[in-house]
């Protein structure tokens, strides 16, 4: 009888990272290096000899005939966690991914890392005088894709009120849609400020000052 688990053998699991999402079967299959079961040595384990993982669904997504979401939206150097489903430890299937703040870019070299790099010109091949070791955009050759930063949390720069490099942030949005839609033509103005002050941010307010000065010299608010 076939060994699975749930039937004779222990639950195991692991944490690793993708280093592969380019499912030939388009069924949202990962390759992931698995922390304790592969090696960061590719020249022992190069990522294509790596076992495909399946990645869990929620109940809102039946997982059949292309109803619902799509499997997943990993991408390589994503640090993931699931469990094997078999005793050999060939049929790894996700559960989740696990968000950090990388004091490091990857190394797509090395196991563990995703392996796409972010140049296909490797400096070592360019003469000297056609770089500079000041510029670090000239070693992305030796530097995955992802993680695009370090020494900043994963989680989206909205969620952490992080600079975003756009003028209006998320706060400033719903806000001005805010005071347009019940505010300041309605005499909610008492409600518009609490939540107005409440609701941004304190570089915000600041913009956002600016576009409620306009607005009432529009309406020709008392």
């Amino acid at each position: 009888m076939a060994r699975f688990i749930g039937k004779n053998t222990d639950f195991t699991w692991f944490s690793g990272v993708v280093e592969d999402r380019l499912d030939p079967l388009f069924a949202g299959r990962l390759k992931v290096r698995c922390l304790g079961f592969h090696t960061d040595n590719k020249s022992e384990l190069p990522t294509e000899d790596l076992p495909w993982a399946m990645c869990v669904l929620s109940t809102a997504s039946p997982g059949i005939s292309g109803l619902g979401t799509s499997p997943s939206f990993l991408v390589e150097g994503s640090w993931v966690w699931g469990y094997f489903r078999d005793s050999g430890h060939q049929e790894p299937v996700i559960i989740g991914s696990l968000p950090g703040k990388p004091k490091l870019y990857g190394n797509p070299d090395i196991g563990f890392n995703g392996p796409t790099r972010r140049s296909d010109e490797d400096i070592e091949d360019k003469a000297i005088e056609d770089y500079s070791t000041d510029n670090e955009d000239d070693d992305n050759y030796h530097k995955s894709v992802y993680p695009k930063n370090i020494n900043e949390p994963d989680v989206n720069r909205l969620a952490v009120n992080g600079n975003v490099g756009v003028l209006f942030d998320i706060n400033i949005v719903v806000t001005v849609n805010y005071f347009v839609t019940v505010g300041l033509y309605q005499s909610h103005n008492i409600t518009c400020v609490i939540y107005f002050i409440t609701c941004t941010t304190f570089v915000s307010f600041v913009y956002t000052c600016v576009i409620v000065v306009f607005v009432c010299v529009l309406i020709k608010l008392p």
